[in-house]
């Protein structure tokens, strides 16, 4: 968050920070979302919501390209790692080919590979 905001000052609590919103920002039927994602900030308190998306108007496009890759890194690392406690003999390129085919599909990643793993 930007430090010249006023209301995001260090001696204020988390709920002070931002007033209650006056509606759910993604509430289910104001927007056009994919259903699981209307699902998946159910659980969200309002002001935690508008919180987070405040922030995110806050970065430029390209603080939003650093976080964005950064998770996509993590979550194929983290995939990989999966891989690796069950296919421990597997070598670095398998595992990250077995990842791909995950990623992927298998039947596509068969059939354009040619390869084929015992899952």
């Amino acid at each position: 968050m930007r430090e010249d905001d006023p209301g995001l000052t260090a001696d204020r609590g988390l709920c002070q920070m931002i007033p209650p919103p006056r509606r759910c920002l993604l509430a289910p039927g104001r927007v056009s979302m994919p259903r699981h994602v209307n699902e998946s900030i159910q659980d969200t308190e309002p002001w935690a919501e508008e919180l987070l998306f405040r922030h995110w108007r806050s970065l430029t496009p390209e603080e939003k390209w650093a976080i964005m890759s950064e998770a996509s890194i993590a979550v194929e690392e983290l995939s990989i790692e999966g891989l690796r406690r069950r296919y421990s003999r597997d070598s670095e390129e398998d595992l990250r080919l077995r990842a791909a085919a995950l990623r992927i599909g298998r039947e596509e990643f068969e059939r354009w590979t040619g390869r084929r793993f015992q899952w």
